[in-house]
């Protein structure tokens, strides 16, 4: 029971929270990685494998309370937030990524790493931004949540718009309740109005409904 708790505190920040989303994903689809096996063994064994043990206790949250899911790892978001350390932090998941089996080409690697930091919010960003990608990282994770997904180095490059209208890089994170306005972590982008708008197949459905 304890290690589901710790599962689903996890999941919660990278699906959640958008934490890791990006690059789950990419090992998903891309390299046959089930998520919550991913996940699992992220909590078992991360440090050993490599994985900075600050950030996995961060993560892991192994001392907080188990029915309080709507603020997990809000030192960890806000740390990142202010110090704008997403690069480093995802880079050392990805790194760890590759110890389980996620192997793609370096373009795919650099293609998803700025992407997936990218749209955390961190204090001192443009409102706006588009990034130039080597790989059309909104049309791959489209076409997967249809069925009809191939591997990310096949897309073409394309540019990627970020937005942050309600300012949640600037804005100092405190601990929600359910009743409050919550505004989303992850920052309005290319990716995110897809998985707002798309339908997905019966196909698909069940690895979909994970995926968003």
């Amino acid at each position: 029971l304890q290690e589901m708790i710790l599962i689903s505190r996890v999941f919660r920040g990278v699906s959640g929270y958008g934490l890791l989303r990006y690059l789950v994903r990419l090992g998903q689809w891309d390299c046959g990685l089930d998520p919550i096996d991913l996940l699992r063994a992220f909590v078992q064994s991360a440090p050993e494998e490599g994985f900075p043990p600050h950030w996995h206790e961060q993560m892991v949250e192994r001392e907080r309370d188990p029915v309080d899911l709507l603020n997990t790892q809000l030192p960890l978001r806000e740390d990142l937030r202010i110090q704008d350390d997403w690069a480093g932090f995802h880079e050392a998941f990805f790194e760890w990524m590759e110890t389980r089996g996620s192997q793609v080409p370096p373009s795919v690697r650099r293609t998803m790493l700025l992407v997936q930091t990218a749209v955390m919010p961190a204090r001192g960003r443009a409102v706006h931004r588009v990034l130039e990608l080597e790989h059309d990282v909104a049309r791959w994770y489209h076409e997967h949540l249809t069925g009809v997904g191939r591997p990310l180095q096949e897309y073409a490059p394309a540019t990627f718009e970020i937005e942050d209208p309600a300012g949640v890089g600037e804005r100092i994170l405190q601990r929600q309740v359910p009743d409050r306005y919550k505004v989303a972590w992850e920052l309005a982008n290319s990716i995110r109005a897809i998985r707002h708008r798309t339908r997905v197949t019966p196909a698909s459905a069940v690895s979909a409904s994970a995926a968003r």
